[in-house]
Order: C-alpha cells, then structure tokens, then sequence
C-alpha cells in the first residue's frame, strides 16, 4: 500500500488548463513535500523536547522541595500542574528560519488558544538555565 501511494505521488499531475507536469517539476513538487514534512517533524521534536525539558525540571525541584519542606512547595505544585496539564501539544512550537549568516534562528510561535503562561514557564526555563 505504501509503495503504491508513493507511485501516485509519482506521477506527473495534470494542471487545470490539461498540460502535464514535466519531470523536472514532479522532482520539484517531491522535494518541496518532502521539506515540508521534515519541517513539521522538527517542530514537532522542538516542542517534544521543551514539553520533556520542563517536566524534568518540575518534576526534579517539586521532589526536591517535598523532601526538603521549603516554603515554596504550593509554587512547584503549580508549575508542575500547569506543564502536566499542557501536555507537549500546549508547548509553543518555534519556526526556524536561516539568518545571513547560516546561523538558525527560532521565531516562537504564539499560540491564541491558550491561556498566558509565559510568566511561569519563564520561572521554570530559568530554573533550568541555572
């Protein structure tokens, strides 16, 4: 099934005015869904990492803070709340793009439908950077 899906891909596809694609474009066409789909997976592997990254780290400072009994165990019980209850799907994605200079650089990605919890994601990123 798969070798047959790929075979339909294939093939040249007929624009609107009836001309067939030549097979300089189909090559074209192949890489460009090609790229796409890969983009999309490092999106998706970005996101993945921050959502595993930032339950390590509440995960990690809420044991810590049950075992030690410090003042701030209620904060750790939110932060990780809030990281368990996103999920990977509620962590913001970052588009890369390619500066002059060949370097990536990551444009976060807001995402409208959920609520503001950049404050408290900052505290648990910084605690990962310190």
């Amino acid at each position: 099934d798969q070798c047959r899906k790929c075979w339909r891909k294939a093939r040249p596809q007929v624009a609107s005015d009836g001309t067939h694609e030549t097979m300089q474009q189909v090559g074209d066409r192949l890489v460009d869904h090609t790229n796409e789909r890969l983009r999309i997976a490092r999106v998706l592997s970005r996101r993945t990492t921050k959502f595993e990254t930032r339950r390590k780290v509440t995960s990690a400072l809420l044991s810590d803070r049950k075992a030690s009994r410090k003042d701030d165990l209620p904060v750790w019980v939110y932060l990780n709340s809030i990281v368990e209850t996103l999920d990977k799907d509620g962590m913001s994605s970052d588009e890369s793009e390619t500066e002059d200079y060949g370097l990536p650089v990551f444009r976060l990605k807001t995402m409208p439908w959920r609520a503001d919890f950049s404050h408290e994601l900052k505290i648990i990123d910084e605690q990962r950077l310190a």
